[in-house]
């Protein structure tokens, strides 16, 4: 007997046409950044622990998340770059942390979704790089990545020390 017997079908097929395709519509993608919205408060505890603590990314994101707590409906500027994922994602942890560390027992459910929030969010960026026709990436040796829409171009092969690593 299944855990979630009380699930109704339809749930279960919308969980499971988001990990199919891992795209998020723009209701969902705005559900969790208004959830992510909550943790603003804690931004400024966390921010001086975070690497480079005054970069636009951090301000960025404490940006989008207060548009996103405030709107009603999707909009493209709430869309996150993978750098403002990541900084998300290190302040969380480290807003975790600092609760834990005061004595606040987090729910193992609670950090769970949290994480499960960032892995839908990673997922849909990358889907959506993925359809970019734009993108090309070459042969792994040389590792070019042009980009023609942001015009950034990364050729690794020029700025690499002896083993080839950035």
């Amino acid at each position: 007997m299944s855990k979630n017997k009380d699930t109704s079908p339809d749930q279960n097929t919308a969980i499971y046409q988001v990990k199919a395709n891992n795209q998020l519509s723009p209701t969902e993608y705005l559900i969790i950044l208004q959830r992510f919205s909550k943790f603003i408060g804690f931004f400024e505890d966390v921010t001086p622990f975070l690497p480079y603590p005054k970069t636009s990314p951090i301000c960025t994101l404490k940006e989008k998340l207060l548009l996103a707590k405030t709107t009603e409906t999707a909009k493209p500027e709430l869309e996150l770059t993978y750098s403002e994922i990541v900084v998300l994602k290190n302040s969380i942890k480290a807003i975790l942390t600092l609760l834990k560390t005061c004595g606040v027992k987090t729910p193992r459910k609670a950090s769970g979704a949290i994480a499960d929030d960032i892995v839908a969010l990673e997922n849909h960026f990358f889907y959506l790089s993925n359809d970019d026709n734009e993108m090309v990436i070459s042969e792994p040796g040389l590792m070019l990545l042009t980009l023609s829409q942001t015009g950034f171009t990364l050729t690794p092969n020029q700025s690499t020390n002896k083993k080839g690593y950035l």
